[in-house]
Protein backbone atom coordinates (compact mmCIF):
# COMPACT_ATOMS: atom_id res chain seq x y z
CA UNK A 1 0.00 0.00 0.00
CA UNK A 2 1.15 3.71 -0.55
CA UNK A 3 0.41 6.37 2.15
CA UNK A 4 1.29 10.06 2.35
CA UNK A 5 1.51 10.70 5.37
CA UNK A 6 1.52 14.72 6.80
CA UNK A 7 3.42 16.52 9.64
CA UNK A 8 0.01 16.14 11.94
CA UNK A 9 0.23 12.43 11.41
CA UNK A 10 4.03 12.07 12.04
CA UNK A 11 4.12 14.77 15.01
CA UNK A 12 1.70 12.66 16.89
CA UNK A 13 3.81 9.86 16.29
CA UNK A 14 7.45 11.29 17.62
CA UNK A 15 6.31 14.01 20.51
CA UNK A 16 5.63 12.82 23.56
CA UNK A 17 2.12 14.80 24.64
CA UNK A 18 0.47 14.44 21.22
CA UNK A 19 1.01 10.61 21.00
CA UNK A 20 -2.73 9.23 19.44
CA UNK A 21 -3.33 5.48 19.82
CA UNK A 22 -4.81 5.26 15.80
CA UNK A 23 -1.52 6.62 14.71
CA UNK A 24 0.16 4.29 17.05
CA UNK A 25 -1.16 1.62 15.84
CA UNK A 26 -0.95 2.70 12.22
CA UNK A 27 2.68 2.40 12.48
CA UNK A 28 2.99 -0.70 14.44
CA UNK A 29 1.09 -3.00 12.01
CA UNK A 30 2.23 -1.19 8.68
CA UNK A 31 3.42 -3.93 6.37
CA UNK A 32 7.15 -3.85 5.56
CA UNK A 33 5.93 -3.23 1.79
CA UNK A 34 4.30 -0.26 2.21
CA UNK A 35 5.63 2.94 0.46
CA UNK A 36 5.23 6.41 2.42
CA UNK A 37 5.87 9.78 0.73
CA UNK A 38 5.80 13.22 1.92
CA UNK A 39 6.17 16.50 0.04
CA UNK A 40 9.37 18.14 0.15
CA UNK A 41 8.10 20.82 2.36
CA UNK A 42 7.25 18.16 4.83
CA UNK A 43 10.89 18.17 6.25
CA UNK A 44 11.03 21.72 7.13
CA UNK A 45 7.48 21.30 8.64
CA UNK A 46 8.72 18.85 11.10
CA UNK A 47 11.26 20.68 12.17
CA UNK A 48 9.57 23.99 12.57
CA UNK A 49 7.05 21.70 14.95
CA UNK A 50 10.40 20.37 16.83
CA UNK A 51 11.47 23.87 16.94
CA UNK A 52 7.96 25.12 18.68
CA UNK A 53 8.29 22.00 21.33
CA UNK A 54 11.58 23.42 22.13
CA UNK A 55 11.15 26.39 22.86
CA UNK A 56 7.64 25.52 24.57
CA UNK A 57 10.10 23.41 26.37
CA UNK A 58 8.04 20.00 25.44
CA UNK A 59 11.36 18.35 24.68
CA UNK A 60 15.10 19.04 24.52
CA UNK A 61 17.20 19.96 21.93
CA UNK A 62 18.95 16.76 21.75
CA UNK A 63 15.49 14.84 21.86
CA UNK A 64 14.99 16.93 18.48
CA UNK A 65 17.76 16.01 17.03
CA UNK A 66 17.38 11.99 18.07
CA UNK A 67 13.81 12.57 16.72
CA UNK A 68 15.20 14.20 13.35
CA UNK A 69 16.86 10.84 12.99
CA UNK A 70 14.05 8.44 14.03
CA UNK A 71 12.32 10.75 11.03
CA UNK A 72 15.11 9.98 8.62
CA UNK A 73 15.71 6.10 9.69
CA UNK A 74 11.52 5.49 8.24
CA UNK A 75 12.46 5.73 5.04
CA UNK A 76 9.97 7.75 3.83
CA UNK A 77 10.27 9.03 0.35
CA UNK A 78 10.31 12.53 -0.80
CA UNK A 79 9.04 13.90 -3.41
CA UNK A 80 10.81 16.14 -5.74
CA UNK A 81 7.54 17.90 -7.28
CA UNK A 82 8.51 21.51 -7.76
CA UNK A 83 8.20 24.50 -9.99
CA UNK A 84 6.00 27.18 -11.32
CA UNK A 85 3.32 24.75 -13.18
CA UNK A 86 3.41 22.57 -9.68
CA UNK A 87 2.96 25.97 -7.67
CA UNK A 88 -0.57 26.53 -9.97
CA UNK A 89 -1.75 23.16 -9.27
CA UNK A 90 -1.50 23.44 -5.37
CA UNK A 91 -2.88 27.47 -5.88
CA UNK A 92 -5.99 25.62 -7.53
CA UNK A 93 -6.58 22.73 -5.11
CA UNK A 94 -5.58 25.07 -2.13
CA UNK A 95 -8.46 27.45 -3.59
CA UNK A 96 -11.43 25.20 -5.08
CA UNK A 97 -10.97 23.07 -1.35
CA UNK A 98 -10.39 25.84 1.13
CA UNK A 99 -6.91 24.63 1.96
CA UNK A 100 -3.49 26.14 2.96
CA UNK A 101 -1.07 25.94 0.32
CA UNK A 102 0.84 23.03 2.16
CA UNK A 103 -2.11 20.71 2.74
CA UNK A 104 -2.76 20.92 -1.07
CA UNK A 105 0.74 19.65 -1.69
CA UNK A 106 -0.03 16.21 0.58
CA UNK A 107 -3.29 16.44 -1.43
CA UNK A 108 -1.70 16.79 -4.66
CA UNK A 109 0.76 14.15 -3.98
CA UNK A 110 -1.58 11.44 -2.52
CA UNK A 111 -3.56 11.59 -5.37
CA UNK A 112 -0.64 11.76 -7.83
CA UNK A 113 0.61 8.87 -6.48
CA UNK A 114 -2.70 7.22 -5.59
CA UNK A 115 -2.14 6.78 -2.17
CA UNK A 116 -4.16 6.95 1.44
CA UNK A 117 -3.53 9.92 3.05
CA UNK A 118 -2.87 9.94 6.31
CA UNK A 119 -3.89 12.81 8.47
CA UNK A 120 -5.00 14.73 11.56
CA UNK A 121 -6.28 17.80 10.41
CA UNK A 122 -9.88 17.57 9.58
CA UNK A 123 -10.43 20.42 7.42
CA UNK A 124 -7.54 18.41 4.79
CA UNK A 125 -9.43 14.98 6.06
CA UNK A 126 -12.61 16.43 4.62
CA UNK A 127 -10.58 17.91 1.56
CA UNK A 128 -9.23 14.71 0.06
CA UNK A 129 -12.61 12.72 0.46
CA UNK A 130 -14.58 15.80 -1.77
CA UNK A 131 -11.10 14.95 -4.17
CA UNK A 132 -11.73 11.61 -4.56
CA UNK A 133 -8.38 10.36 -2.16
CA UNK A 134 -8.87 8.12 0.84
CA UNK A 135 -8.13 9.14 4.20
CA UNK A 136 -7.06 7.65 7.06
Amino acid sequence: MQYVLDASFYASLILPDEKDEYVLNFFSTKGKDDTMYVPHLWWYEMGNILKKAIMRKRIAYLEAQELISMLSALNVITDTEFGGAYAHTLLKLAHDYNLTVYDAAYLELAERKKAVLGTLDGNLKTAAVKYGVEAL
